[in-house]
């Protein structure tokens, strides 16, 4: 996992703080795919042998406020801040159209955002004690 990104920042924030901040309204939508899927994703590409462009993504995207309500789950006891900063992306979907590779190679995700999350509160309270 990598520690600058937006995942492991709202959990480091909300292991070490209780807290998390979320910029703006929080409605800037991601698409956040587990490392598992992934690979099961490239692993379908060499087995079938084809070439082409392979979109792998999540089956749907999540906003930074639905994000963090997931991260409160799994960490109870966690405040979610809003709106203290701007977000200048607030209201953006990122999306990822993987219809191809599903059709294409027979693949789809099956790492829903929750236990991703789940999967990587434990990566982040390693590496935290790894510190």
């Amino acid at each position: 996992i990598r520690q600058w990104t937006v995942l492991p920042i709202m959990i480091k924030s909300a292991i070490l703080n209780k807290s998390i901040e979320i910029f703006g309204e929080g409605s800037r939508s991601m698409n956040f795919v587990h490392s598992n899927d992934v690979y099961s994703a490239i692993s379908k590409a060499v087995e079938k042998d084809t070439t082409g462009v392979f979109h792998v993504g999540a089956k749907r995207s999540v906003s930074m406020i639905e994000l963090s309500e997931i991260i409160a789950q799994h960490l109870p006891g966690v405040n979610i801040i809003k709106g203290k900063k701007s977000d200048s992306k607030d209201g953006v979907k990122f999306e990822v159209d993987i219809s191809n590779t599903i059709e294409q190679l027979g693949w789809e995700p099956l790492i829903d955002i929750s236990q991703g999350v789940s999967d990587a509160i434990l990566a982040v309270k390693k590496a935290l004690t790894d510190i």
